[in-house]
């Protein structure tokens, strides 16, 4: 929900501690965990570091309730949460079955594979089975 007004970048929340105990505070931290291991920093964003939570928050959570007071937004916000509601229960067993059909694709394949390896002298019956089986599974 917090961008840096300067360049555009998320900021993230953070621990510190801190003779006091626990401090958070937001920066930008991909840009930080990108440069960890540089030697020279190429990141520079003015003169902001990071700021502190204690002061941020207040910040947020004013602009978070204006927000919820314009009836506008509100309506908007309640729109999109019933076409999410309504879209989102198909979408997951879409993708529930999905998952389930590559994981029967892999198991043929590791099938195939072995019966590729399985010596002439040796009973192919049991793989083509287990493959018969994976495949009704998978209709």
């Amino acid at each position: 929900m917090v961008y840096c007004g300067d360049c555009g970048d998320v900021l993230c929340g953070k621990p510190a501690h801190g003779n006091g105990g626990k401090i958070g505070y937001y920066e930008h931290s991909w840009a930080v965990r990108r440069e960890s291991c540089l030697t020279k920093k190429a990141f520079e964003c003015g003169s902001f570091k990071r700021i502190g939570a204690k002061k941020l928050e207040p910040i947020v959570l004013e602009k978070v309730q204006e927000l919820l007071r314009d009836e506008s937004v509100a309506r908007k916000l309640l729109e999109k949460a019933k076409k999410q509601q309504e879209k989102s229960p198909h979408d997951k067993e879409i993708k529930r079955l999905n998952l389930k059909l590559e994981a029967y694709d892999r198991q043929l394949d590791a099938l195939s594979q072995r019966l590729a390896e399985l010596p002439r002298s040796i009973s192919a019956a049991p793989i083509y089975k287990l493959m018969g089986n994976v495949e009704k599974e998978k209709e």
